[in-house]
């Protein structure tokens, strides 16, 4: 009986590292232009912050990754350091750019262990070294495609699929939100273009009704409507640097968006305070 116990112990533990490990490849076409990759990741903390990708990779810590089950992974205010890991393989003839859907990102680091490749990007560093001009993070990911070849006996066509293990390592001082998503170069431009006309419009729309609201305080002199427009004004530039765009365009050289979204969300909340109880 104790022998048949340790035999199936035995069994468990040498499946549990099999099945932990196992994750389900992202199968790149050209059918598609853009993949969420939620359910294709697994994730890994790091208390510490030190490890490095060799040690990640190691057959100690490979098995340790969780599968995640959302579709954006969150894990609030940490100061842990996050690893990412997914599989893909490109069935396309398309080139893949890889983005992090939460822009005020601090740290993030792209590895490719089976050729090398290791990127970085964040908002602690200057925009210029962004590898693409956006307000999001992205990176362009090299895949080798699908090889196809010809067997001249059979005149058959074969074809070899490569699966490439990519590896992210995120470090944030604020929420840890990761929303990741692959696009071809082609759909992500349309995509950039439709999020850049939504958002003139949203912020344009805001700062005419701060106009507005500053006309009629100079006209009136009624300070409701100057707390109103402070409130607006602050919004705007809370929002804009939630989105990155106050480091892509206001201050690309510098790390302020840490700051600037508390300070202007304090603001805002002081100016509709302040409104209410000028109306009250």
């Amino acid at each position: 009986m104790n022998k048949n116990l340790f035999i199936i112990s035995l069994l468990i533990y040498a499946w549990w590292p099999v099945t932990a490990y196992a994750q389900s490849p992202v199968i790149l076409t050209d059918e598609q232009g853009k993949y969420t990759l939620g359910l294709h990741l697994a994730y890994l903390a790091d208390p510490s912050g030190q490890l490095t990708i060799n040690e990640v990779i190691s057959p100690q810590y490979a098995h340790q990754f969780i599968p995640s089950q959302e579709e954006t992974l969150g894990f609030g205010y940490t100061k842990s350091a996050y690893w990412v890991r997914f599989l893909v393989r490109n069935d396309s003839h398309h080139d893949w750019l890889l983005r992090v859907g939460f822009p005020n990102m601090n740290h993030v680091d792209l590895y490719l262990p089976a050729t090398g490749l290791h990127k970085v990007s964040g908002n602690h560093l200057p925009f210029s070294a962004r590898e693409v001009a956006n307000q999001n993070i992205v990176f362009k990911l090299p895949l080798s495609p699908t090889q196809t070849s010809e067997v001249s006996k059979n005149s058959e066509v074969s074809q070899t699929s490569k699966t490439s293990e990519v590896y992210l390592r995120f470090e944030n001082e604020a929420s840890m939100t990761l929303g990741l998503t692959m696009w071809t170069d082609e759909a992500f431009a349309m995509f950039c273009h439709s999020e850049s006309l939504f958002l003139g419009a949203l912020y344009g729309i805001i700062m005419v009704m701060v106009l507005y609201n500053l006309f009629i305080y100079l006209f009136l002199w009624e300070k409701e409507y100057l707390y109103y427009a402070v409130s607006l004004i602050a919004i705007v530039i809370h929002r804009a640097s939630v989105n990155g765009l106050t480091q892509q365009y206001l201050w690309p050289n510098h790390q302020w968006n840490s700051y600037i979204i508390p300070i202007f969300s304090a603001t805002f909340e002081l100016g509709i305070g302040a409104f209410c109880c000028a109306n009250s």
